[in-house]
């Protein structure tokens, strides 16, 4: 993982959790395989006065949204 300050966990359809954290990406884990990928988000499209992106959720159609409590980024 990117960082050790984490701000939301989910699991999505298939699996695999999905870690938000205090860095610069956003952190998937593949049980499957018992590995970490790291997937590189623009923070500076969800931090607004500096609030951390706290919220991951994916939607019916399988799209994950990362934000915090005033903005989203789909």
């Amino acid at each position: 993982m990117d960082d050790n300050t984490v701000t939301s966990i989910i699991k999505d359809d298939n699996g695999d959790v999905w870690i938000g954290t205090a860095g610069n990406y956003l952190n998937k884990y593949i049980p499957n395989d018992d590995n970490f990928q790291r997937i590189p988000v623009n923070i500076e499209q969800i931090y607004s006065l500096d609030h951390l992106p706290n919220i991951l959720m994916q939607d019916h159609e399988g799209d994950f949204w990362i934000g915090n409590d005033l903005s989203m980024l789909v």
